[in-house]
């Protein structure tokens, strides 16, 4: 095994400053692979460099924002890279979102700046219309040239090809930005509320990365496997940046195939994979083939792990697992380590974090005590800097200077951390996080539709399928199959309720509001229509082919 001393942290240490020293250090050694093309670290930064020219040029300024709905592909890396190299803020976008939730997001975003697949650009151009957004220019992949570009008097668009031509051959400007400022929003759906966009600082993602590397133990050597979306910052940053750190090499697939996982990683080399819950349970699912074992995959990550599923999955297919946990907002704060690891814990601290059990009051609890996981940096600039926009939903997640993550865990007298349910109104679907608020709000624009409550119910996977109990309005005569048909119009896919349920009302609070408590229980135990029971499932937006 190859080991290349990661970068010591210095106040220098931008993404575009890392990025920088591995493609000078590294140069022609592959960095980054995809559908059979590959580019090294040098080809990665020069890339970089043609999009934070061609920024430069559209008159792109130091903090300007810049969004991106692309799915996972080598373009992605040029245009995250580019946008840190020309000081801007990086705003990813989930390519799923479409209608009022994309039209609150761009107008929260206030990005000039949207670079967006083909494919993807009906939604996006539907969400702009009459929507105060900031957007000024549209770069758009995959543009067919026999067909014109869509324009506005407010905006302009150009094809990926003509924007990077106006970046070749001018002169890079010199930008400066440090470690503790913005450097991208990531938007994560919101537990009780809409979308947020949570503000991090380029130290905030590298650390992740750093820790992810010392975690994982990865070696100069090593093929990370992802299927993970690069808009989340699990990919982004515990893949991507802590590949970059160690001067590994990222194997890059546009989506999970249960069916093709083992192939797809033995092909590309991977000698580490990253996983969700639900992925274990599908690939242990797949019936036994010669593929299982016939690669070199060693370490798997994923979130969360059960302990029989991580028990089956490992004498299966040979590979170490190690559970973790973290979110956007604080990054990764706990993890097994490669050397040391417990069944069914998330793990325990890692460096730069200080995790505790709370109770109601704010008082850590002992040992084996179910409470509040809370957390606190050890050092500057590994927190989130704020939810974009709303100063009140950031300082609600802050008590007695700690953020409090919303779940309920216990802490052994090892220090390792065990997850034990959530305390938010939230739900963990297919390794999404989504808001039950903005599902009803979805559900609840059906003319037919008077009130709905979404909860989590048991799903056979590891994370949560969606119940939606709905109240019909009078006189509506609307079927379950319309409501389903009506949410998958206009939610992603991963956020359309596999189970409805039409009820005459729905339980409250003495103070109004809807009790969900025991709400699924009650209703799983009739009878509830599913989607996936009578063949319907939500609708992926995939590119043409």
């Amino acid at each position: 095994m190859q080991h290349l001393p990661q970068t010591p942290f210095d106040e220098n240490c931008t993404i575009a400053g890392l990025l920088t020293a591995r493609a000078e250090a590294l140069g022609s050694l592959p960095f980054v692979a995809f559908e059979g093309q590959e580019w090294t670290y040098s080809q990665t930064l020069e890339h970089s460099r043609t999009f934070a020219r061609a920024l430069s040029v559209v008159g792109g300024q130091i903090a300007d924002r810049v969004a991106m709905m692309v799915e996972n592909r080598l373009e992605f890396f040029a245009a995250w890279f580019g946008t840190a190299l020309a000081a801007g803020v990086h705003v990813p976008l989930n390519p799923e979102y479409r209608g009022e939730i994309l039209r609150q997001v761009l107008v929260d975003i206030a990005a000039r700046y949207v670079v967006v697949e083909s494919h993807l650009l009906p939604n996006l151009l539907s969400a702009m219309d009459g929507t105060d957004h900031k957007i000024e220019l549209l770069v758009i992949m995959d543009h067919d040239p026999s067909q014109a570009l869509p324009n506005s008097e407010s905006w302009r668009a150009l094809s990926w090809e003509i924007f990077l031509e106006g970046g070749i051959g001018v002169q890079m400007p010199e930008y400066q930005r440090s470690a503790y400022e913005l450097g991208a929003v990531m938007l994560t759906s919101g537990t009780t509320g809409v979308s947020k966009g949570v503000m991090v600082c380029d130290k905030h993602a590298i650390t992740q990365g750093r820790e992810a590397a010392e975690a994982y133990g990865i070696q100069s050597d090593d093929v990370m496997f992802t299927c993970l979306p690069l808009f989340h910052a699990n990919a982004a940053w515990s893949t991507v940046l802590a590949a970059l750190q160690s001067g590994a090499k990222v194997a890059l697939s546009r989506r999970f195939s249960a069916r093709r996982f083992w192939k797809d990683a033995a092909e590309l080399g991977a000698t580490q994979v990253a996983l969700l819950g639900t992925m274990l349970h599908m690939l242990v699912a797949q019936p036994p083939s010669d593929a299982d074992r016939a690669h070199r995959v060693r370490i798997g990550n994923s979130v969360p792990c059960p302990p029989d599923v991580m028990i089956a999955f490992e004498r299966r297919f040979g590979v170490h697992l190690l559970e973790t946990y973290g979110n956007t907002e604080t990054k990764r704060i706990l993890s097994n380590r490669h050397y040391h690891r417990k069944l069914a814990s998330a793990g325990y601290p890692t460096p730069t974090s200080i995790v505790e059990i709370h109770d109601e009051n704010g008082w850590r609890v002992s040992p084996g005590v179910i409470g509040e996981m809370v957390y606190r940096p050890k050092e500057p600039g590994i927190i989130t800097l704020g939810y974009l926009n709303k100063p009140e939903a950031t300082l609600a997640m802050v008590r007695n200077g700690w953020w409090c993550t919303g779940d309920l865990a216990w802490q052994d007298t090892d220090g390792f951390v065990y997850f034990a349910g959530r305390k938010k109104d939230a739900l963990r679907r297919r390794g999404e996080n989504v808001s039950a608020f903005e599902v009803e709000r979805a559900l609840m624009s059906h003319p037919g539709v008077l009130l709905a409550a979404v909860v989590a119910a048991l799903s056979e996977l590891s994370e949560d399928e969606i119940l939606a109990a709905v109240v019909r309005a009078p006189g509506s005569t609307a079927t379950e199959e319309e409501v389903f048909k009506h949410a998958d119009e206009n939610l992603p896919h991963f956020m359309v309720p596999r189970y409805i349920a039409f009820v005459d009302s729905l339980p409250e609070t003495t103070t109004g509001k809807i009790a969900k408590a025991g709400l699924s229980e009650q209703l799983m135990q009739g009878e509830v229509w599913d989607s996936e029971r009578v063949g319907l499932a939500a609708t992926r937006t995939r590119r043409n082919t």
